[in-house]
């Protein structure tokens, strides 16, 4: 990239800002015309936006602070668009100015803000506090700008710089100005195939290093779907302050190295000993329990179906756990909260169990990179002979020797008498997810009769029983019968009967009797028809204009085998033709076979990566169109 020496001359300076000007405006208002006719349900565009990062060091301790300067333009794309705009802060930050300005530079007559504690559900979050800006666009084409100063006093809590909003952004430039007196690394992460670009230039008379990144036609954010962890999807600067050099040359570690940030992690742990009260409940909790296993799953099952959960990190939050009195008194906790409450009562009936920091979901943050967007979670961890158990407290239907999904394969790293120690938690093959269908089929005249059974383990276990309880009781019944015919409106259920919903079983039960009215095609001595009621990723391509990672419902196997009872008078004219398909991150096969008086069909998916990239979408719409033209063909029978 070309640059320009500020010694050039008025004139050509004055040309070159003219031409940029007009530039920049020609390819927004060539964006605008895009989107509307592209996506035209996106109502709002943020034109500009521009982010400097800058830091100044205390005179008289020597301790390095930063500063966030932001403004954002944004301009409505429809009439009537309202839009809240969200800075957040916490007790080690703090926002220290902003600007509210319409396309007129007045200040706008929605000039709404409110600041204060962060709110989920009607809680209050103390230590975790958000500024939201109300932004109300009466007509098309209408714009607004909103600038802030956001001040850093703990260089810790500065870990990422994101390069996307929640709207599309036409350009978006962010500055970060280094000193020399400070070691920060710089990490890019999810930058392919967007238009971005970065320069780096020195500054003697400051002494600071600065770098500049320009982006150009990100996609919004808002309402993308099946969209993986934001560290897996859209392109952002990892900030990872390492070090920072006093006046008087003495040099303070930050997160130069793993140690410095989990020495600090096991500084945030303050135990304390069990309350009577919690120690009384806790023995009255386990009295029937006979074995070890019984009693860690006593535990671990009261806290998920009476303590809430609220989800929430953000701040200290991320990592300070609550008191474990305090959340068994209220009811409600966030991770860590809960993990702390499942530790205290563990280690009161003489286990030895510890706190643990871990990523929950999928993160694509570099093992390599020193930050506290490393950890995003916090679970129970109990060691024994036999190898530790990894309790994810916040479950209500966990089987405590059975990992769960989201922090499988993960590092997790745990408290170990004021150390800390790090441990990989073991994953796990698809086949943990296991989801087993069979099914027996006769025909009635012009309609199939089926009666069958599924079993769901793991994830899929887990996310039924999950909402099954989220759901009202009128809803529950509605819910099993998409499950089993995966939303085939013709389908008719007759009867239904399941595992006990709050069962702890690994495996949860489903047997169902079915009717398909109208499932044969008549044509002359022939009769067709199908024996997939499922139809699995029918509907899912993805479209042709998205540039961000797809996430798939996560690894899975499916195994389905119908068997179709063939009435004396018939005999089978054709099949369908067999189908396999293997990609890397999915397998997909299906077969048919005749014989004794019966069809058999065998369906198998295997999903061993949930990501979908930009670069695999033409193979995976690919895939999509073979598995629907397999599930078209039908199996024709005809008179003998």
């Amino acid at each position: 990239m070309r640059h320009f020496r500020i010694n050039h001359s008025l004139l050509l300076a004055s040309f070159l800002c003219i031409a940029s000007t007009t530039a920049k405006s020609q390819n927004t208002d060539s964006l605008i015309k895009y989107v509307q006719e592209t996506f035209p349900d996106e109502k709002a565009l943020v034109t500009d936006i521009e982010t400097t990062l800058s830091f100044q060091r205390s005179s008289s301790t020597g301790v390095v602070a930063a500063t966030e300067t932001g403004t954002a333009t944004l301009q409505s794309l429809a009439r009537d668009v309202k839009v809240i705009r969200t800075v957040f802060y916490d007790q080690y930050s703090e926002i220290i100015g902003h600007k509210l300005r319409n396309n007129l530079e007045s200040k706008v007559k929605y000039d709404y803000m409110r600041c204060g504690d962060f709110e989920i559900d009607g809680l209050f979050y103390h230590d975790a506090k958000v500024c939201r800006f109300l932004m109300f666009f009466e007509e098309s084409g209408e714009h607004n700008t909103l600038s802030y100063d956001k001040r850093y006093t703990d260089l810790r809590y500065l870990s990422h710089i994101p390069l996307s909003d929640d709207y599309r952004i036409a350009r978006m430039k962010v500055t970060i100005r280094v000193p020399d007196y400070l070691g920060l690394k710089l990490t890019e992460l999810n930058f392919e195939g967007f238009d971005i670009t970065k320069t780096v230039s020195y500054d003697s008379k400051e002494k600071l290093k600065v770098y500049e990144y320009t982006a150009h036609n990100i996609p919004p954010m808002e309402e993308v779907e099946n969209l993986p962890g934001y560290s897996c999807s859209f392109p952002q600067i990892l900030v990872v302050p390492e070090y920072y050099v006093s006046a008087g040359a003495d040099t303070t570690n930050i997160f130069r190295s793993p140690d410095d940030l989990y020495n600090w992690y096991v500084t945030l742990i303050k135990k304390k000993d069990i309350t009577p009260e919690l120690a009384s409940f806790t023995d009255e909790l386990v009295k029937k329990a006979g074995t070890d296993d019984e009693r860690i799953a006593a535990v671990l099952q009261w806290i998920g179906e009476r303590i809430r959960y609220i989800a929430f990190e953000n701040g200290t939050a991320a990592f300070v756990p609550e008191d474990a009195a305090s959340v068994f008194e209220k009811r409600y906790g966030d991770c860590k909260g809960m993990s702390n409450l499942a530790a205290t009562m563990l280690r009161h009936l003489g286990f030895d169990a510890r706190l643990g920091w871990i990523y929950s979901g999928r993160t694509c943050i570099p093992d390599s990179v020193v930050t506290l967007a490393e950890s995003n979670h916090m679970i129970c961890v109990v060691m024994r002979n036999t190898g530790p158990l990894f309790l994810d407290a916040t479950l209500k239907y966990g089987v405590i020797n059975e990992i769960q999904e989201n922090i499988q394969g993960k590092r997790c790293v745990i408290e170990n008498d004021g150390k800390y120690e790090i441990l990989r938690v073991p994953g796990t093959l698809p086949l943990s997810n296991l989801t087993t269908v069979n099914d027996t089929v006769l025909i009635n005249g012009n309609r199939l009769q089926l009666s069958g059974n599924m079993s769901l383990k793991g994830a899929q276990r887990l996310t039924l029983q999950y909402w099954l309880d989220q759901v009202e009781s009128e809803e529950k019944e509605n819910m099993l019968k998409s499950l089993i015919s995966v939303g085939g409106k013709s389908v008719k259920v007759n009867s239904l009967l399941t595992s006990s919903q709050d069962t702890l079983s690994d495996t949860f039960r489903v047997n169902y009797n079915l009717e398909v009215p109208n499932a044969l095609v008549q044509t002359g001595t022939d009769i067709l028809l199908s024996l997939d009621f499922r139809n699995e990723f029918k509907s899912q391509k993805i479209e042709k204009q998205r540039r961000v990672n797809y996430e798939l419902e996560g690894r899975l196997l499916n195994e389905q085998m119908v068997v179709l009872k063939i009435p004396g008078h018939l005999k089978v004219r054709k099949l369908p033709d067999p189908i396999q398909i293997a990609r890397p991150g999915y397998v997909f096969s299906g077969s048919y076979e005749a014989g004794d008086g019966v069809v058999r069909y065998h369906k198998r998916i295997e999903i061993t990566d949930e990501i979908v990239r930009p670069d695999e979408f033409g193979t995976w719409n690919d895939f999509i169109s073979k598995i629907n033209r397999f599930y078209k063909d039908m199996i024709v029978l005809t008179v003998k």
